[in-house]
């Protein structure tokens, strides 16, 4: 038998259910009726949810996992191996690969040769075989160059056999066939695009030509398909049994990265990262504030909407209030509406956003044709996550309302009056400090070697959550302010003041908008500016630079240089070349010094013996070069007269790098020595026979002044052409310098790039070119309209409630100009009241987020440099004045001028 206290807990719970069902059944009558008016609400709940399901569809079908990849880079096997001459270490996926240790940064131990092979050299495919068995095949990749028309065209190959099923995943072919012999080629649609012919010949720049025998669909963004060559460097091991850790690191410890299709789906023990916990911890923290920001603007930019909905039913509310509705049942009828929109606005929004990022996906990997992107990748766990916060968000946006409507007065409601409610003197000073704590929060979540998310998570929140507290005082006091201004502004901070209930879904939503606008373009600016800082140029803005290669088939020797400046004169004439020697001597097929050239050595300070190579800071092709520069070119440069004197004299000028290098000038006290003596053809510790030393005089520079040499990473040593004439030493030239009055344009990089032999580049130097410039134009251009929309929405509900003080000024003879006026000055008081609010509060997590994005960097020549702190004030002074100034006029435009005069009653 149940006791009188069970009976009163269920019938308490049998009234609870009963009242929701009811609400919600008066929610989904009224949200019938006024569908135009229900659609609105919605989208305004779906609209940034859209935005974010878009983003994330794009980004993550951009982005290809590591089982993504699989297909890709091994077909059907079960690993890639890719061989090299240094023994490495890598992550389960062999996404990271290192030569050093990541924790202690020196060089890993010398690689252990595999039977048969020889130190030096890659190991072979047989020796491989003896160590995995199995069957190995052959993938090649490489560049060559195509004639097409009067063009010559760079394309990239990828050499596999389509015809083996263990190549599945890697091509697709599209139509023809698959090449059988070497010669014949599949081209893609990257090349058809580029003008590649589909059938018969593709004439190459060297060696014999090409036939297409079809078109292939690739995931590699590669221009030809053909059969792997000879000298291919990585091999696909097919064979019964996976690949397992263990074998994996004794394949590294042999210079082999491995990408094992086992390990990639189930890594097991294998390290995630090569990397020392905490050396990665921005990344977590940045998501963590970005993922809160765009949260708390979903709940904020709905605000308005739930406003206007209860605002629109206020009738409605006094009505169930006269019929005996408590204030409980006021609260659930709003948020009935809510709990019903915001699950079909997150729905609506999810499903709308990823079929827009779908759609975008193709659009947008035709602007990074360099980029392989994934398959179309619908992540559902995270598109019910942001239905669920969508949802949710809903529901709290809702909830200023429902309080609202649960304080309804049956009478004032019933006769559409409004009262101004009071602002308790201690709600600012709350809001204050919540404000602090969640700054101080946000700045160590931000700053923590590791962690801090739910820091972050929380401080955000407390910051939103101590200005809201705190924005109707704030409300109160512009409305008192106003006494001292124009009777237009006064009368419109005045109404703003009033009713700052229903302002404060407006103001609130903008200064959201704001916070995150301010935080993220700090960020980025501050991101931006490193980047810049740390930024070296090559050369001279707007001229070029080819590198030339060196070794036994040179082709800078003088008769193929002059083949190359005589291709480059027929192409663009008004360049003019300018050729940069470095001292080096013939090679011989190992890579040593002729026998019977004359060398040249500079022994760092410390240097005992100067017979051995490892002692030596510079020396011909071996070794970091000496440049020899005419007096023209020496002219040219930025030094200091006593490293002018020093060249003039025989000496040299180094090139210093920051001690972060670890690398030091062989320069002490003003003196240098050289070690002279003539190459025995030796590839062993002692190349220099009857070597003899000399001192000359010597002076160090600042690397960054010498950048446009090339030199900003290790010490470079520069001596006079006449010098290197008068002590015989051989130079060679190392690159050209291009230079046309008003720099190297676009259409002649491109005429000098198609003339180019394939083993040399051109670099045109552009200058530093800033990546988040549109990223940062592109946040003000979204949340600049998000504000726009939030300050006339704001306007409009401030307008429906004053309307009976519109009606008034009419009936006492005020014109429409002054109602304009009032009208746009309420847009503009809420858009700046929103929107210097949210300038401050972004301020804080912009600040506090700028240290970690820029602090672990170095300069161009290696100094240490940052932490950056820059703050966009155009773009945001767009945001928080511009804004406010268009929604002004806008408001003023379209404000009724003959309002409905109605009898006043009270």
């Amino acid at each position: 038998m149940a006791t009188s206290g069970e009976t009163i807990s269920t019938g308490r719970r049998s009234s609870f259910v009963g009242s929701w069902r009811l609400m919600l059944r008066l929610a989904r009558r009224d949200l019938s009726r006024h569908r135009g008016r229900a659609i609105l609400t919605a989208l305004m709940v779906a609209l940034p949810v859209m935005l974010v399901s878009a983003g994330g569809t794009l980004l993550a079908t951009r982005s290809v996992s590591s089982a993504e990849a699989i297909p890709r880079v091994m077909g059907t096997t079960q690993a890639r191996l890719d061989v090299g001459t240094q023994r490495v270490e890598q992550n389960y996926d062999g996404r990271e690969v290192q030569t050093f240790s990541p924790t202690t940064g020196t060089q890993l131990p010398p690689v252990q040769v595999l039977p048969g092979g020889s130190a030096g050299e890659a190991p072979s495919a047989a020796a491989i075989r003896r160590v995995t068995g199995g069957q190995l095949l052959p993938v090649s990749d490489g560049e060559a160059r195509a004639v097409i028309g009067q063009r010559r065209v760079r394309f990239s190959l990828l050499g596999i056999d389509g015809r083996n099923d263990a190549y599945a995943g890697m091509g697709k072919l599209v139509s023809g066939r698959w090449p059988s012999a070497p010669g014949e080629a599949l081209v893609t649609e990257r090349a058809r695009e580029r003008g590649f012919p589909t059938s018969g010949r593709l004439t190459l720049e060297e060696g014999q030509p090409m036939t297409v025998v079809g078109v292939a669909d690739t995931a590699a963004p590669v221009e030809v398909v053909t059969l792997p060559s000879s000298s291919a460097t990585a091999y696909l091991l097919r064979r019964d049994t996976p690949v397992r850790w263990e074998e994996v690191q004794r394949l590294n410890a042999h210079g082999i990265t491995v990408l094992s299709r086992s390990l990639t789906t189930d890594p097991g023990s294998a390290p995630r990262t090569i990397y020392p916990p905490g050396t990665t911890s921005g990344d977590p923290q940045l998501v963590a504030l970005v993922t809160v920001g765009v949260a708390l603007l979903t709940v904020f930019f709905a605000g308005p909407a739930f406003t206007t909905s209860g605002l629109r039913h206020r009738r409605a509310l006094g009505q169930i209030a006269s019929n005996g509705g408590t204030a409980a049942m006021l609260r659930r009828y709003v948020l009935a509406q809510a709990v019903l929109l915001g699950v079909l606005a997150a729905v609506v929004g999810v499903a709308l956003g990823a079929t827009i990022g779908l759609g975008a996906a193709p659009l947008a990997q035709r602007l990074e044709p360099e980029i392989a992107w994934g398959p179309p990748d619908l992540r559902w766990r995270w598109g019910l996550a942001l239905a669920a916060l969508a949802a949710i968000s809903a529901l709290v946006a809702a909830l200023i309302p429902a309080v609202i409507a649960g304080t309804t007065s049956v009478l004032q409601t019933l006769r559409g009056q409004v009262s101004a409610r009071h602002v308790r003197a201690g709600w600012p000073v709350l809001g204050a400090v919540v404000v602090g704590i969640g700054g101080l929060l946000t700045f160590s979540g931000l700053r923590a070697p590791a962690g801090g998310e739910i820091r972050i998570a929380l401080g955000a929140i407390m910051l939103f959550a101590g200005a809201m507290v705190a924005l109707p005082w704030l409300l109160a006091q512009v409305a008192r302010f106003a006494r001292h201004l124009p009777l237009a502004m006064r009368i419109a901070a005045r109404d703003v003041g009033r009713q700052r209930g229903r302002a404060l879904s407006g103001v609130g939503a903008i200064m959201a908008s704001v916070t995150l606008l301010v935080a993220l373009s700090i960020g980025a600016a501050s991101d931006d500016e490193e980047a810049r800082a740390v930024y070296l140029p090559q050369a001279t803005a707007g001229e070029g630079r080819i590198d030339l290669q060196q070794g036994p088939a040179d082709p800078t020797q003088d008769p193929d240089l002059r083949v190359i400046e005589r291709q480059l004169q027929a192409v663009a004439p008004q360049v003019r070349i300018d050729r940069y020697s470095n001292l080096s001597a013939p090679l011989n097929d190992d890579t040593v010094p002729l026998a019977g050239t004359r060398l040249v050595a500079i022994p760092s300070a410390s240097c005992r013996d100067v017979s051995e190579t490892s002692c030596w800071y510079a020396a011909n092709a071996l070794s970091p070069p000496i440049l020899a520069l005419t007096p023209s070119q020496l002219a040219a440069l930025d030094l200091p007269a006593a490293s002018r004197a020093a060249l003039r004299d025989g000496g040299i000028v180094c090139a210093q790098p920051p001690e972060t290098y670890g690398l030091t000038c062989p320069v002490r006290d003003g003196r240098a020595t050289l070690v002279e003596g003539v190459s025995n053809g030796r590839s062993d510790a002692s190349p220099m026979s009857r070597p003899s030393r000399s001192e000359v005089p010597g002076e160090v520079v600042p690397a960054r002044r010498l950048s446009v040499l090339g030199m900003e990473t290790s010490p470079s040593v520069i001596v006079s052409t006449e010098t290197a004439q008068r002590r015989g030493w051989p130079t060679r030239t190392a690159w050209l310098r291009l230079h046309q009055p008003g720099g190297i344009d676009a259409a002649t990089e491109q005429r000098i790039t198609e003339a180019l032999p394939t083993s040399v580049w051109l670099y045109v130097e552009r200058g530093y070119t800033s990546p988040s410039r549109a990223v940062i134009w592109t946040m003000t251009a979204v949340l600049g309209l998000i504000v726009l929309v939030a300050t006339l929405i704001g306007t409009a509900l401030t307008q429906t409630e004053s309307r009976t003080d519109q009606a008034t000024l009419a009936a006492v003879g005020a014109g429409r100009g002054l109602r304009r006026r009032i009208a746009g000055w309420q847009a503009a008081s809420i858009a700046l009241v929103g929107g210097l609010t949210g300038l401050a509060l972004g301020l804080i997590p912009g600040i506090a987020v700028a240290k970690p994005l820029t602090s672990s960097s170095m300069g161009p020549s290696g100094e240490p440099a940052g932490p950056f702190l820059v703050i966009p004030w155009p773009s945001i002074a767009l945001v928080v004045l511009g804004v406010p100034l268009l929604a002004a006029l806008m408001a003023a435009a379209v404000t009724r001028t003959r309002p409905a005069l109605t009898r006043r009653t009270d």
